[in-house]
């Protein structure tokens, strides 16, 4: 069974019920919310099923579907916490940083972003992921890489973004990942400090500022201007 959904989740059942969709109803667009959010639905269930590892805990899980996408999300960002621990802080700014952010952001730039402290002047690279790449394995399958001239990392479907944002989530048990503007206060006030400097020579990194990743909180968040 095991093998059975990881080959089937490996052939985009995305992709494939799009163009199932389209065989079907062709004047049918697929940009139709609603499809969507059922694609975005069964892609979330095929991740989490693909996470198991006996047949067991595979039926149990299909006997347990979640109704929707908010109770979805509600496990996925459970998860999320559970299997970060005290890292969490940082996995929330990564979402906070994708949805607030003004441009696209590489995986180096938000892995540095998410390592800045209010009031810091320098950057702790200390502070920053080890291996960047761990940031897309431990949001489970929420956020994705894509681009050609430059991957970016973006939020895996629009969502994400809309359930971070709602007030709906203040009401579950992951209410702390709310993205709301106290979120987009708590970046703009490093940004507001000026930039920061590199206190590693050493380090292969480039410095990040916070200005140049694209929060624009004087224009388009008048309230962060806090100085």
């Amino acid at each position: 069974m095991r093998a059975f959904i990881r080959k089937y989740a490996n052939l985009s059942a995305l992709g494939r019920m799009e163009c199932t969709f389209h065989r079907l109803h062709p004047t049918w667009p697929i940009t139709d919310p609603q499809l969507t959010y059922r694609f975005q639905w069964v892609k979330c269930q095929l991740d989490a099923l693909c996470t198991l590892i006996t047949d067991k805990s595979i039926r149990t899980a299909l006997k347990q579907l979640p109704n929707g996408l908010d109770e979805t999300y509600v496990r996925a960002f459970t998860k999320i916490r559970k299997d970060i621990g005290d890292d969490a802080t940082m996995i929330k700014r990564v979402f906070w940083w994708l949805i607030h952010s003004l441009r696209p952001l590489t995986l180096h730039e938000l892995s540095e972003a998410i390592a800045i402290e209010i009031g810091q002047t320098h950057m702790d690279f200390s502070a920053v992921p080890t291996d960047p790449e761990d940031l897309i394995n431990l949001c489970g399958g929420l956020i994705t890489i894509s681009g050609h001239e430059q991957e970016t990392v973006h939020l895996s479907h629009f969502s994400v973004k809309e359930f971070l944002l709602s007030p709906r989530i203040k009401e579950t048990q992951v209410a702390e990942f709310f993205a709301g503007p106290s979120t987009v206060r708590d970046i703009a006030a490093t940004s507001l400090k000026g930039p920061i400097s590199n206190s590693d020579t050493k380090n292969t990194h480039s410095s990040t500022t916070l200005h140049t990743l694209g929060l624009n909180t004087t224009s388009l968040f008048p309230m962060t201007q806090l100085e």
